[in-house]
């Protein structure tokens, strides 16, 4: 199989791609506070390192080779390895929560509990 270069089309679809991934990252960071929860700092890094191919891509596209390229390139790879080990954590954890409640947690929200609050 031989790779050959990008054409003009796939190149002005993976600069469009990395202008929405951008857009949604932002979005996404300064309406929905994701910060304030697990999941919403699982989801952030998740859009950021789908984020960081894209302008990879762009970057790439737009200035050929510039200084420092494989360094950058390298952590946003990194991150990409780390972003959905941290999303398969949350999601295990949030299941393993719903079958074991902690003894705490069933205090707090049991209805015959009179101390507990609304």
């Amino acid at each position: 199989m031989m790779i050959t270069a990008p054409t003009g089309l796939q190149m002005f679809l993976a600069l469009v791609a990395a202008t929405l991934w951008v857009g949604f990252f932002a979005a996404y960071l300064f309406t929905a506070r994701p910060y304030r929860s697990r999941i919403g700092r699982v989801l952030l890094l998740t859009a950021a390192s789908v984020a960081s191919v894209f302008v990879l891509i762009g970057s790439t596209t737009l200035f050929g080779e510039y200084p420092y390229r494989d360094a950058v390139r390298t952590f946003a790879y990194g991150v990409n390895v780390l972003a959905p080990g941290g999303l398969i954590v949350v999601l295990v954890q949030s299941q393993m929560g719903r079958r074991v409640a902690p003894e705490s947690f069933r205090a707090h929200r049991h209805p015959d509990n009179q101390e507990a609050t609304p």
